[in-house]
C-alpha cells in the first residue's frame, strides 16, 4: 500500500464505542506511509478501555508524518523490519515510534525489532506505561546538519508509570 499526504493519520485502527472492539490479530505489511498529517499508523482506545494487540506491522517505510511514525496503544504487538525516518515536526510528537498504555493498564510484551531509524525527532521511540517491551537489533543514527550532529534523542522510556522490565539488546547507535 502507499499512503500519502492525508491531512490526518494514514491508517487508523481504534474503538470508539467502548465496545472492546479493538483490532485484534491484524498485520500491516509492506506499506509506504509518507507525509501524512498526523501520525502513519494510529492504534488506540480514545475511551481508555483496552490496548489493541497481536498487531504486526512489518516491512513498513514510514517517513515524514508530522505527529509521528506509529502510535501504538497496544500490547503482544511487533514492529519487524521497517524504516522510520523524519517523523514528528509536529510540537506534539513523540517521533518514530510511541508506544503507550492507557490509565490503569499496562501495555505488555512489544516487540520492536531490526529496524532503521534517522532523523526522527524528539526520539526514535518513546515509551511510557509499558512492561516487557523488548528493543532489539535496530540502528539508530543522526544525521549531521551542517556539520554538526542532531541530539542524539534515540530511545526514552518515560511517563507517570514509567516502564518496567525493558530490554534495550543488539542495537547500533551512530
Amino acid at each position: 500500500c502507499y499512503i500519502h499526504h492525508l491531512a490526518g493519520d494514514g491508517i487508523v485502527m481504534r474503538a470508539d464505542q467502548n465496545d472492546l472492539g479493538l483490532p485484534k490479530t491484524w498485520r500491516i505489511e509492506r506499506c509506504l506511509l509518507v507525509s501524512n498529517g498526523g501520525y502513519g499508523i494510529h492504534l488506540e482506545s480514545p475511551n481508555n478501555s483496552e490496548l489493541a494487540y497481536n498487531v504486526v506491522m512489518d516491512g513498513l517505510d514510514v517517513e515524514l508524518n508530522a505527529a509521528g511514525g506509529i502510535y501504538a496503544g497496544a500490547e503482544l504487538s511487533k514492529i519487524p523490519n521497517s524504516i522510520f525516518a523524519y517523523n514528528g515536526v509536529d510540537p506534539t510528537s513523540r517521533g518514530g515510534i510511541h508506544i503507550q498504555g492507557v490509565p490503569g493498564y499496562t501495555a505488555y510484551e512489544n516487540l520492536i525489532a531490526g529496524n532503521g531509524f534517522e532523523g526522527n525527532q524528539p526520539y526514535d521511540v518513546y515509551a511510557d506505561r509499558v512492561a516487557n517491551l523488548t528493543i532489539r537489533s535496530n540502528d539508530f543514527s543522526r544525521l549531521l546538519v551542517f556539520g554538526v550532529a542532531l541530539p542524539d534523542n534515540f530511545i526514552r522510556l518515560d511517563g507517570s508509570n514509567g516502564a518496567d522490565d525493558v530490554r534495550i539488546e543488539n542495537n547500533q547507535f551512530s
